[in-house]
Order: C-alpha cells, then sequence, then structure tokens
C-alpha cells in the first residue's frame, strides 16, 4: 500500500511541474504578444510636437473633412495621456489626436462629425479607457462633440455641435446604447 501512494505523491508532484512550466511558457507568450502591441502601436502613430501640443497621426489622418471635429479627455497624467491618444490611433478609434504639452491639459480625439459609425468606435474607445469625465453622482457629464479642425488656421474656428454623448451612450450606466 505505501508504495502505491508515494508512487501517486510523484505522479501528481510531475504533474505539478509541468502545469508550471505550461504557466510560464503562457507568461513569456504573453508578454512577447504585448510586446508585439507595443511596437505595432509605435510603427502605426507618428508623433511631432508644435506650439505647446503634441500631435498623433496615422493612416487615416488625410481622411479628415470639413466635418471634423473632437471628443475631448481631460488628463493629469501626461504618460497615460499619451499612450491612450497612440492608442486611439492605431485602433482606428480616432483618425488623429492631439494632447496638450504638459503634465496635466486636454487630449483631443478627431473623427469626421458626420461619422456616426466613427463617434460609436471613439466614444467606446473613450468607455473601455474609462476617458469620460463623471458628475458628482457618478453619472457622465452630457459633453457635446466640437466641430474643429485637425490643423488650424486664423480663419477657422471651433464651434459646439448638436452631437452629445447621450445620443450614444446610458449616462448612468456606463455603456453604449442600444437603440442607436
Amino acid at each position: 500500500m505505501i508504495p502505491y501512494i508515494t508512487s501517486i505523491f510523484h505522479i501528481c508532484t510531475i504533474i505539478s511541474l509541468i502545469a508550471m512550466v505550461a504557466l510560464f511558457i503562457a507568461s513569456i507568450m504573453n508578454y512577447q504578444r504585448e510586446k508585439q502591441h507595443e511596437n505595432d502601436v509605435k510603427s502605426a502613430v507618428r508623433e511631432c510636437k508644435q506650439s505647446g501640443w503634441n500631435f498623433f497621426t496615422g493612416d487615416k489622418t488625410n481622411t479628415l473633412g470639413a466635418t471634423c471635429g473632437k471628443w475631448e479627455y481631460h488628463f493629469t497624467d501626461s504618460s497615460f495621456a499619451r499612450h491612450v491618444c497612440r492608442e486611439a490611433i492605431a485602433q482606428g478609434a480616432a483618425a488623429a489626436a492631439k494632447m496638450s504639452d504638459a503634465g496635466k491639459g486636454v487630449c483631443c480625439f478627431y473623427i469626421n462629425g458626420n461619422d456616426m459609425e466613427a463617434h460609436k468606435r471613439m466614444l467606446e474607445f473613450m468607455l473601455c479607457k474609462n476617458l469620460i469625465r463623471r458628475r458628482g453622482d457618478g453619472a457622465f457629464f452630457d459633453t457635446r462633440f466640437i466641430f474643429s479642425p485637425f490643423e488650424k488656421s486664423s480663419l477657422q474656428t471651433e464651434c459646439l455641435s448638436d452631437i452629445k454623448l447621450s445620443q450614444f451612450v446610458n449616462l448612468k450606466k456606463d455603456r453604449m446604447r442600444k437603440d442607436i
């Protein structure tokens, strides 16, 4: 009986070791995938600094037209803000982005204002990253989309649109509306 118990113990030990090795290999593979994703994001996004702003552009930046505008995120952590600007471009949530070149400020995510699917993609990204400002009761502020050119000239101005967050997002339930 004792040799039988000892052999079961050895088998269990071997199985545990195999499981630990498999978990170790899986964690290495996951780390490599994350690093590859970071490299893909870096290569898909171009960044430049100008006049107190960091501009982020990608392959879709040239699709911004006359109805170009922005959704905004106010930040207090510039490294996180830089990361979400780069990721928004790399994932196709925004066509372009810019952020204040300071420790705290504003990120602007640019899309074409007449493209409802672009609004959905951008707002889903902002929900996922927790980028939408909340009121004291925990609900989201019903912010507006702002028509604004990505590259401003002295003749172009910003203007608030009739497009509001509540058209796409349930302000109290932290998720996209199902009826759109």
